[in-house]
């Protein structure tokens, strides 16, 4: 062989050897970067599927929170609707108390107040007969507006004894008492 014939030779040896080095560093630098992508890749999906447990994490909180609020508004709201009831199912109670409880309770609550003569004793008019034939010492009228009980006006005082007046003015009072009478042995 001749000396130009080993200079190719060797140019062509030494070519191909660098072409696969750079071929070998290529595919190895192909890699490298495949798997960085791929490890860029697995990290940014499990961002998202944390990300997306989180927000259905927070969801269900969200949707059992608001489940639970729904509960006890019902609850709140059947409550509500049960002592309504118990309150005027008490007023019609009272309402119509018989002759004998009404003129009971009238005479003893009369009894304690310092009423004279010029008192006036506003009832009913449907119980207007009724107290007039107790022969009490004091002018007796019927006032349309009153539904039950009495008011007794004494000129400078006036006792109220309207039985809704008085379930609507002490029931803030009762409802924690008459719920749980109401309730139980239900809880």
């Amino acid at each position: 062989m001749s000396t130009i014939e080993k200079i190719t030779e060797k140019i062509l040896t030494e070519a191909r050897e660098q072409a696969e080095a750079i071929l070998k560093e290529a595919k190895d630098e192909t890699s490298r970067r495949l798997l960085l992508h791929r490890k860029e890749m697995q990290a940014e999906q499990e961002r998202e599927l944390s990300r997306a447990d989180r927000s259905a994490s927070a969801m269900a909180e969200r949707l059992v929170s608001g489940a639970a609020l729904e509960s006890r508004d019902l609850q709140l709201k059947a409550r509500q609707e049960l002592l309504d009831r118990a309150f005027e199912a008490a007023g019609e109670t009272l309402k119509n108390l018989s002759e004998e409880e009404y003129a009971a309770f009238l005479k003893k609550t009369l009894g304690r107040l310092d009423c004279g003569p010029e008192a006036v004793l506003f009832v009913p008019p449907a119980r207007l007969e009724q107290v007039k034939s107790l022969g009490l010492a004091m002018q007796v009228e019927a006032r349309e507006t009153l539904e039950s009980g009495f008011i007794v006006d004494t000129g400078p005082s006036r006792y109220n004894y309207d039985f809704s007046e008085l379930l609507d003015f002490r029931r803030s009072e009762m409802e924690k008492e008459v719920l749980s009478v109401l309730l139980e042995g239900k809880q």
